[in-house]
């Protein structure tokens, strides 16, 4: 049985705005940390770095959602402080998407996307990535979550963690964060996760003691009692994983493999409400 007492961090991703232009700007020519040397900042020992246009914030783990929202708001109160020195119509913009202009784009890191591979629970292969040229601009902002255990777990007792991950958080915040609707066509679909191992053949992974769930836009940071509420839904539902599972695995994998088929999704909301455990 996993653990219900995890440990709970992240790298949410935002994107900077002119509030007087209304347009998006690249913070590629303005942040030194990069992926392999993130920038630390004086905030509860976090670290910044740029991934494509927007900045990533990485956080200290804590033991509950509250915690690691407070960090993260103190984070962006930080980083707006700093924007405002350097134009003061700058101002990170708490979305899912956004659309930047071409003069935006022509750094070669805007062109980049997603180094390493994540993967779907339900078809345990690599998600789908796009191809820079077929976005006409579109930029995507993530809200990823990290869990930590002290022991090690085996990975199909993770990835049905993360199955629980889509049960009470993925799926519900289709309904709530509305800027998140671009996004899902190009990332972030449910079940997508990364287990976090030294080992580097995802398929050779026999266990580990973190994982990280993929699938939120960084709007629902907007939105901090529902994920709160969603992290204790998970917890207390540990116990009762496998009659989940039984009662809406095999509806979530058709809806992750026809993420179009409104059906599908209005199907899995009524069944949810019907027994209780919607997450709204």
């Amino acid at each position: 049985m996993i653990s219900k007492d995890f440990i709970i961090g992240g790298d949410p991703e935002f994107f900077c705005k002119d509030i007087e232009t209304q347009e998006y700007i690249s913070l590629i020519p303005y942040i030194q940390g990069t992926k392999e040397t993130p920038q630390t900042i004086p905030i509860n020992g976090c670290s910044q770095l740029r991934d494509n246009v927007s900045i990533e914030l990485n956080l200290p783990p804590v033991p509950e959602f509250w915690m690691l929202h407070r960090i993260i708001s103190d984070c962006i109160e930080y980083t707006n402080d700093w924007l405002k020195k350097i134009n003061p119509n700058y101002i990170l913009e708490i979305t899912s998407s956004a659309t930047f202009t071409p003069k935006q784009l022509r750094h070669p890191e805007a062109r980049e996307f997603g180094c390493v591979p994540a993967y779907s629970i339900y078809t345990n292969d690599e998600c789908y990535r796009p191809e820079v040229n077929s976005l006409q601009g579109l930029r995507t902002a993530s809200y990823h979550i990290h869990y930590g255990w002290e022991e090690s777990i085996d990975v199909n007792t993770l990835k049905n963690f993360i199955f629980l991950n889509d049960l009470f958080l993925g799926f519900p915040a289709m309904y709530l964060d509305n800027t998140d609707v671009k996004r899902k066509k190009v990332y972030g679909q449910l079940g997508e996760h990364r287990i976090k191992t030294s080992e580097p053949n995802y398929y050779q992974i026999k266990e580990s003691k973190r994982i990280e769930y993929r699938t939120l836009g960084a709007g629902i940071h907007n939105y901090p009692d529902f994920v709160e509420r969603g992290i204790k839904l998970i917890r207390d539902n540990i116990e009762n994983l496998d009659n989940l599972m039984d009662l809406y695995y095999n509806d979530f994998m058709m809806m992750a493999l026809e993420p179009e088929n409104l059906d599908y999704k209005q199907y899995i909301k009524e069944k949810l409400i019907n027994n209780n455990h919607y997450n709204g």
